[in-house]
């Protein structure tokens, strides 16, 4: 096959999960694949499929117009839900641009849709029938995904995200405030010129209470290497809000703890409800569950690696990059042009 992505740069997980590692996978099996952001229609001659992602599509809309009457299979990614809630950060901008509009026109334009979730799918098949779930995956050989073994005294506990989760990491409230014994937090991806990092580092710090012993900061870092955050924790907190818009992201964090044998604790809500079984993570039912969860952990550290190891069990097939490529290599050699 011969595949054209559409990627002006990699950015985030979005790129890197959605389009650049199992399109790189697929060119390690032999498949010509172009990572390209021209919009001129000729740079396309000779290629079968063009692919997308939510993130980017608009500035190549007309292009797919053109790519569609020369018979080219067309496919847009998205991988989560495009009405946000007020909470959001971009809430307002989505509202100014007009972006839910665009984005569901987005979703009616390309023949075909792939997405993470059973939920996401369920809601674009609206749109769209023509759609088809590739879990976010995880490729183990590849070095950013490099489990170090090195442990240190105490619980490291760390929240490895994204600017847009203010409200999600509220849910914490006064947890860190609530915590004893020997027992870390950290943030990752901090950004001095954001202040929305400085409302993240009061929240995880306890409005700067376990300061400077217990709490810590750590930079952004590219889209390839911020995976080896996890080596510096032992357990991931992942707080969500339970809402419509968030039951239609992706199981991510779970998946990337377990390949990096951390253990997680985690808010009892979808997408997080595709993974949990009772026993390879810990599960918070509201506000006051999490610090008693992860009090838990700081008071019995052994179980910390009895959750990561059940985890890995958990994610190590359904969620590897390879089984989740070699079912969209044959996926895409179904299509049509519509």
């Amino acid at each position: 096959m011969k595949i054209a992505v559409f990627a002006p740069r990699e950015y985030g997980g979005t790129g890197l999960y959605r389009q650049y590692l199992p399109h790189e996978k697929l060119a390690e099996w032999g498949h010509k694949i172009l990572f390209t952001d021209s919009l001129d229609v000729t740079a396309y001659e000779g290629f079968d499929i063009f692919m997308a992602s939510k993130s980017w599509f608009v500035h190549a809309n007309d292009l797919v117009r053109q790519l569609k009457k020369k018979g080219m299979i067309t496919i847009i990614d998205f991988d989560d839900y495009w009405v946000l809630p007020p909470s959001h950060l971009l809430y307002h901008d989505y509202r100014k641009n007009n972006t839910v509009k665009l984005l569901t026109d987005g979703l009616k334009l390309y023949d075909y849709v792939t997405c993470t979730t059973p939920l996401l799918q369920s809601e674009i098949s609206k749109l769209n029938p023509n759609v088809e779930i590739f879990e976010n995956a995880i490729d183990p050989k590849n070095p950013q995904f490099r489990v170090s073994e090195e442990k240190t005294p105490g619980v490291d506990f760390g929240w490895i995200g994204g600017h847009c989760h203010e409200a999600d990491l509220s849910i914490l409230g006064s947890t860190p405030r609530r915590l004893h014994g020997d027992f870390t937090i950290s943030l990752f991806g901090y950004e001095s010129e954001s202040g929305v990092y400085d409302r993240f580092a009061n929240i995880l710090s306890g409005n700067k209470y376990l300061v400077p012993d217990k709490f810590f900061l750590y930079g952004k870092a590219p889209a390839r290497k911020y995976t080896q955050f996890y080596n510096q924790i032992d357990v991931a907190l992942a707080p969500l809000v339970s809402d419509h818009f968030n039951s239609m992201k992706s199981e991510l964090k779970m998946v990337e703890a377990g390949f990096m044998r951390r253990a997680i604790v985690v808010s009892n809500c979808y997408p997080y409800k595709y993974i949990i079984n009772g026993k390879n993570c810990l599960v918070a039912e509201h506000k006051q569950h999490w610090a008693k969860r992860m009090q838990r952990l700081i008071d019995n550290p052994s179980q910390v690696d009895d959750l990561a190891g059940e985890l890995y069990e958990s994610v190590r097939v359904k969620y590897d990059m390879e089984v989740v490529t070699r079912r969209r290599e044959q996926w895409y050699e179904t299509l049509r042009p519509l």
